[in-house]
């Protein structure tokens, strides 16, 4: 293996699980495709810029819960 992980200088699993729950439930989904810019799917919140450190979705997620018919 040619890349050597410091595991010691990583956060706690269970920080890291989370961090990445808390940004999936404020996740910010996009609205249509926009040839000048991205733009919040909720009309209310438009003017409110999207900072990289927000993650985004262009569609909702499956219901995993929900069997397929």
């Amino acid at each position: 293996c040619a890349v050597k992980t410091c595991w010691r200088g990583l956060p706690p699993f269970k920080d890291i699980g989370e961090f990445l729950k808390d940004s999936y439930e404020t996740s910010v989904r996009l609205a249509g495709r926009s040839k000048r810019k991205l733009r919040r799917k909720d009309k209310s919140m438009r003017r409110q810029p999207i900072s990289h450190e927000e993650l985004v979705h262009m569609s909702r997620s499956p219901n995993y819960c929900n069997t397929n018919l």
